[in-house]
């Protein structure tokens, strides 16, 4: 919610105050009795809010998060499931609250004095408040249910008056203590945040009592469903609850074997304490206007949590251990198991980045319908609707890119982030010099993302905190005359998915020149310069440097291209992609090609960890020879099948051009040891069937024309770490097949080829690429079969290779400085 980050920050700084001073006083003291009325969707209550003016800018006004009247255009985030979700125009449970009466210090505030500022109500004091004296705020309020639901997650904010001020520094370090009360009918349960005592009322209703120090955000939920339905002391004490259902077979007895496990692998460094303790909320979010199909709390009391039904992830029980640690060390030093801690997160969080297994898939369920959340910026889009249960998604937009890019390991890009930034052999330093600079503070939870280390915060908190995806776009360009042949040039570069990573920005002006940005952002970054020229061209990530898996809109240049998406009650994707840009080539045979991509349709996108992506796809290209003066086109359909292990697929490939026309079929396999680490292995058998032609500009007397069928199998080895592109590792290929005489072609050969790539990191930002070719052929093969072609090498394309003989060997090394830098 726009503000929320100012509205976490509750009223205080820690200015010069030590931290003797701080553990002695509660700075800011909230208590609140309120009264749930389900038969008219409303919360009734008061709250009271205390605190001391410790900064100026806390002297001359506060601030209430409440309204005059309803804000019917305003958007809600989905309260229950992260932060990060879109915005949603569908109301969320807490509409708006309505204030009927404001006390602060004694003095009854007229209401209709206060200035409305967004969701904020602002009340200026009559004097100054001295520094050190204390501010007492009553509130009288109705928070107004829009959608009632039997299920509602409730939260400070929105949900009662919030009072903040100015003050825009880290305060949630300071102590605080929160006190509330809330009265539920007979059939309502509460499970919260803090500690709970309960008593019954005449006429069956049950008020709740919780008590919650030195917390930033108090959350519980209430249910008239809520029932305990597992309890276990051993290993590690938790609580799973049941707040609407029902849940897929055995969700829940996953849920608490990955929970154990995860205490198994992890739990190490609590060492004989026995207090870690869970209480976990699973609830169907779609239910409370979220996006997820199934979600779980995690409710404490110490933090609100909540993450994909049955997948409980290692980076998210790392996060919860982190949180552990933070609120059960001594205070104002590190000890022995401070140290142990720190050692345990280190050597994990390096082996989860360098294995890849942060890595979610981001295709999230509204209703059965698979949604993915691609929103285009003001520039490129030109219609945009979102899909509905079972339609279309079509969109017009200006693109330079042609073809859809891969999703990338999430875990994989936050390890190029890392190195981006420092190298990795200084995370361990880093992480320490982390943990020694909050020991001096206060054992809150945001503490942990909002002081200190700013370089390493973001982040934790995109990486750990939030499931989000790498999506930079580009909002708006604008440039305007200032006189005398100067321009003030604004970019608007936007992060819709929320990953902060370093991301190159190239700038072209109209007089040709050209520059190269970095940013970092997590919403919007904006860059505003003095040029002398305009902007003609921003190009995010020319190197494909960050795996931003929506490259449609990285580019603000007026290319043409049509998308239109279909969303089954399946779940599976399909798209169409008709693009009329030309893609020019060149090489000294061929000479110069012109082909674009008229048609792809892609569908069904799985993720099968480090192994890759497996897709239905299809895809039409239509191009111009303009040496030989003829018309070019090839066509592929691939299909996903279940025929061989691992992930499996049949392959059609049809293409005419001067020098050939072929027909292949192949059944491909790829497989890994497990399910997130190399090494990969692949597999494939195909026949090719070949009409080979001899074009003017093909001047050997030995040039072969005729027929070829040619069967054979593949067999791959790749063992690399591919942050990027394959910048680390090694790989192995292996192929062998049989040419027949057919159809008149007088062939009748085995070939048989094996290769070994080699990557290698170099001091001073350096690659060394090796790479070693040796094939045999035996019998009488066509010319075209006894050269090499190795296309998309790790920098550049190598040179063909053509011999006198039928072996052939080819050895290369380079050394090239790495890109991405």
């Amino acid at each position: 919610m726009k503000g929320f980050s100012v509205l976490l920050a509750f009223l205080f700084v820690i200015g010069s105050l030590s931290a003797s001073a701080i553990s002695a006083e509660v700075f800011y003291d909230y208590s609140a009795k309120c009264r749930l009325l389900p038969e008219a969707m409303a919360l009734e209550g008061s709250c009271t809010v205390s605190y001391s003016v410790i900064d100026p800018l806390m002297a001359s006004s506060i601030l209430i998060y409440a309204s005059k009247e309803p804000d019917n255009d305003r958007f809600y985030y989905s309260k229950g499931a992260a932060y990060n979700e879109d915005p949603i125009k569908e109301r969320d449970n807490a509409d708006w609250i309505e204030l009927h009466e404001l006390v602060v210090d004694g003095d009854t505030v007229d209401l209709s004095s206060l200035k409305q500022e967004d969701v904020l109500l602002r009340y200026r004091f009559k004097e100054k408040k001295k520094p050190g004296s204390r501010v007492t705020v009553k509130t009288r309020f109705t928070t107004h249910i829009v959608n009632y639901r039997d299920n509602l997650v409730f939260l400070l904010d929105p949900w009662l008056p919030i009072v903040a001020t100015d003050s825009d520094k880290d305060l949630v370090e300071i102590p605080n203590h929160y006190e509330y009360s809330i009265t539920l009918p007979a059939d309502y349960r509460l499970v919260a945040s803090g500690f709970i005592e309960s008593d019954s009322l005449e006429g069956g209703d049950r008020v709740y009592r919780v008590t919650d120090p030195n917390i930033s955000v108090p959350y519980w939920v209430a249910s008239p469903r809520i029932k305990m339905i597992e309890s276990d002391d051993e290993p590690i004490r938790y609580r799973i609850y049941s707040a609407c259902g029902p849940y897929p077979e055995g969700a829940i007895d996953e849920l608490r074997e990955q929970v154990e496990k995860m205490y198994d692998f992890f739990g190490s460094p609590v060492g004989d304490r026995q207090d870690l303790s869970f209480i976990l909320m699973p609830i169907h979010m779609s239910g409370l206007g979220g996006a997820n199909g199934g979600n779980i709390v995690f409710i404490n009391r110490i933090y609100y949590k909540s993450s994909i039904l049955s997948h409980f992830y290692p980076h998210l029980f790392l996060h919860e251990l982190l949180h552990y640690w933070f609120m059960n060390r001594v205070f104002g030093k590190l000890t022995e198991a401070d140290f142990n801690f720190h050692e345990c997160f280190v050597r994990n969080t390096t082996a989860m980045l360098s294995r890849g297994s942060l890595a979610v898939e981001r295709k999230r369920r509204v209703k059965g319908v698979s949604r993915w959340f691609t929103f285009l910026s003001r520039v490129d889009s030109l219609i945009d609707t979102s899909p509905q249960r079972g339609g279309y998604h079509f969109s017009i937009f200006k693109s330079k890119n042609v073809g859809e890019i891969p999703k990338a390991e999430k875990g994989a890009a936050a390890l190029n982030s890392i190195s981006l930034q420092f190298p990795l052999d200084q995370w361990e330093q880093r992480v320490l010099r982390y943990f020694k600079a909050v020991k001096e503070k206060r054992p809150i939870t945001f503490d942990l993302f909002c002081r200190q280390n700013r370089d390493i915060a973001p982040y934790l908190k995109s990486w750990f905190e939030e499931p989000k995806d790498f999506d930079y776009a580009v909002g708006r360009v604008e440039s305007r005359p200032l006189g005398a042949g100067q321009y003030e040039s604004m970019i608007e570069i936007v992060n819709k998915g929320g990953i902060v990573s370093p991301c190159p920005v190239q700038i072209t002006y109209e007089d040709g020149s050209s520059e190269m940005k970095t940013i970092a952002t997590g919403k919007v970054d904006t860059i505003t310069e003095t040029t002398d020229s305009p902007v003609r061209e921003v190009m995010i990530d020319p190197a494909h440097i960050v795996p931003d898996y929506d490259r449609s809109n990285d580019s603000n240049r007026a290319e043409l291209r049509f998308r239109a998406s279909f969303f089954p009650r399946r779940g599976d994707e399909r798209t169409v992609v008709m693009s009329v840009m030309p893609l020019p080539m060149y090489s000294e045979q061929t000479g110069w090609n012109l082909s674009s991509n008229i048609l792809s349709l892609y569908g069904a996108t799985r993720s099968f960890g480090a192994a890759g992506n497996s897709m239905d796809a299809m895809t039409i290209n239509l191009g111009y020879n303009f040496r030989e003066q003829g018309l070019v086109w090839n066509a592929h359909i691939e299909k996903s099948i279940g025929l061989l292990p691992g992930i499996s697929t049949l392959y059609l490939k049809a293409l005419d051009d001067p020098e050939m026309r072929l027909y292949s079929i192949r059944l491909k396999s790829k497989s890994s040891r497990s399910f997130n680490d190399p090494p990969i292995r692949n597999f494939s058998i195909f026949v090719d069937f070949k009409n080979l032609y001899r074009p003017s500009y093909r001047e050997r007397p030995d040039w072969t024309t005729g027929y070829n069928l040619f069967v054979g199998t593949t067999f791959g080895w790749k063992n690399t770490k591919t942050l990027l592109y394959p910048v680390k590792g090694n790989s192995l290929h292996f192929s062998a097949g049989k040419g027949f005489d057919v159809a008149g072609g007088d062939w009748d050969y085995e070939k048989f080829s094996a290769e070994a790539a080699d990557y290698r990191l170099m001091p001073f930002i350096t690659i060394l690429a090796n790479r070693l070719f040796v094939g045999e052929i035996r019998g009488g093969a066509p010319i075209q079969e006894r050269f090499d072609v190795a296309k998309d090498a790790l920098f550049s394309s190598y040179p063909v290779y053509e011999r006198n003989g039928y072996r052939i060997i080819a050895l290369d090394s380079e050394l090239r400085i790495r890109k991405r830098l």
